[in-house]
């Protein structure tokens, strides 16, 4: 009994080694809030505007907007965290130290994006739908601001499994999830050590390992949270030594393809900002895990099928 307890001692401390490697990071800058206004302005201009106002380098964003009439508008902000300013601009970014990095972002499709809008009748949209963004990942959903429902756009396929899956589990209280939403396929870690972790924090559920497979029964809020946490744990990591200075020479050579998912999609040679920072052709970005790093040196990626957690080490 006390050997056994020793082993499971020695599992929870394996498993808190991967966490405490995982959230290793230099503490990030603090931005101070923004207040200004721009009249009838680009989202090159906006991301500019910021850039000088926090003193920063920015990288990776061409020095024109590539369209000939770009789109403008109206911007206010007060007090308003750097956040919620770059995220009205259009684009990917990351905020890291003192270098701004931008991405502008291509879809491989021009006018045949697909959108779809699911009403609820009985299941609340907003308990619903963070299950559905991380079953979907490579899909951006919505909530409507007044009614019981929902946007989604993504590709066909996925639209219409939303929409399969919406069909089922549409009522108050939200029923057991199809078996398939509540399945985590163990990459990196042994299914045990991961049982035993997700055990030790969600001790409400039940969870059966099936070979390289852990089901996990119980409320749709429990079993969600459960799920994003066995996702942190298990994944590879890979560190990064990243140039502050090489960064902010870095041509501007790199792209996304934003259809969604977001894929780098440049060249194997490409010497651009994304490389410098451990990203390679092909990986992908989902915009779900990655929009609240986007002021943190880490991207969550997947690669040829697995999943890995970059962790940036900023040298000035």
């Amino acid at each position: 009994m006390k050997l056994r307890r020793l082993k499971e001692v020695a599992i929870l401390a394996l498993v808190a080694a991967t966490v405490a490697v995982a959230s290793l990071r230099d503490t990030p800058r603090t931005y101070s809030p923004l207040t200004f206004k721009l009249t009838q302005a680009t989202s090159h201009e906006l991301i500019d505007k910021v850039a000088k106002e926090l003193k920063l380098k920015m990288v990776g964003c061409p020095p024109e907007p590539a369209e000939s009439r770009p789109y403008r508008q109206d911007y206010e902000f007060v007090d308003a965290p750097v956040e919620e300013v770059l995220n009205s601009a259009y684009g990917e970014w990351k905020l890291l130290d003192d270098v701004l990095l931008v991405i502008p972002e291509y879809s491989e499709y021009v006018g045949c994006g697909m959108r779809m809008e699911y009403l609820l009748e009985e299941a609340p949209a907003g308990v619903l739908l963070p299950f559905l963004q991380r079953a979907f990942p490579n899909t951006r959903l919505t909530q409507h601001p007044t009614l019981n429902a929902f946007y989604a756009s993504g590709g066909k396929d996925d639209l219409l499994e939303i929409k399969r899956v919406v069909m089922e589990v549409d009522h108050n209280p939200i029923p057991l999830l199809p078996d398939r939403y509540r399945r985590h396929s163990v990459q990196w870690l042994k299914p045990k050590e991961l049982e035993t972790a997700l055990k030790s924090r969600f001790p409400q559920l039940a969870i059966q390992v099936n070979s390289n497979e852990l089901l996990l029964d119980g409320p749709l809020p429990e079993v969600d949270e459960a799920l994003l946490y066995a996702q942190e744990l298990d994944r590879k990591i890979i560190e990064v030594r990243v140039s502050l200075e090489d960064l902010g020479m870095a041509p501007p050579t790199c792209e996304l393809l934003r259809d969604p998912p977001e894929t780098v999609n440049c060249e194997p040679t490409c010497q651009g900002p994304l490389h410098l920072l451990g990203l390679k052709p092909g990986d992908i970005l989902p915009d779900f895990y990655n929009k609240p790093l986007r002021t943190t040196p880490e991207w969550l990626v997947e690669r040829n099928g697995k999943n890995y957690r970059i962790l940036l080490d900023l040298q000035k």
